[in-house]
């Protein structure tokens, strides 16, 4: 998707909002401009924090793109933190001699595969 040359940017965006009887609106040109101004000084953080991103001209789809990227990037990280949280109570109850000790180990290893095989991770990491 390319940008619009600005000379149509002008007459299909601007030209109706920013003039009266063909002649330059000072005042809704200041008001559409302080707008933009804010625009300019909101929409960088956004990007920043959301999708890693710093400036103010991106299309929509790429800001999306690495939002997307992050969002992947954290889930995996918690679904490892947690396996790695919940790994030492299964090491500790799958060789006990208890039967009940036996089956929560089963049913934390099986947590551990179900949440791997959902999160996409090999069953070797």
């Amino acid at each position: 998707m390319a940008q619009r040359p600005y000379q149509l940017v002008w007459e299909e965006d601007w030209k109706h909002c920013v003039t009266e009887g063909g002649a330059l609106n000072l005042d809704q040109i200041q008001r559409e401009l302080a707008d933009y101004s804010f625009l300019l000084s909101q929409v960088p953080k956004v990007y920043e924090e959301v999708a890693g991103l710093s400036k103010t001209h991106y299309f929509a789809r790429s800001v999306i793109d690495k939002y997307e990227e992050r969002v992947e990037e954290r889930f995996l990280d918690y679904v490892n933190d947690f396996i790695e949280s919940i790994v030492p109570d299964y090491e500790l109850h799958k060789d006990s001699d208890s039967t009940f000790d036996n089956w929560y180990a089963d049913g934390i290893k099986f947590a551990i595969d179900e949440l791997k095989k959902y999160a996409g991770i090999k069953e070797n990491s």
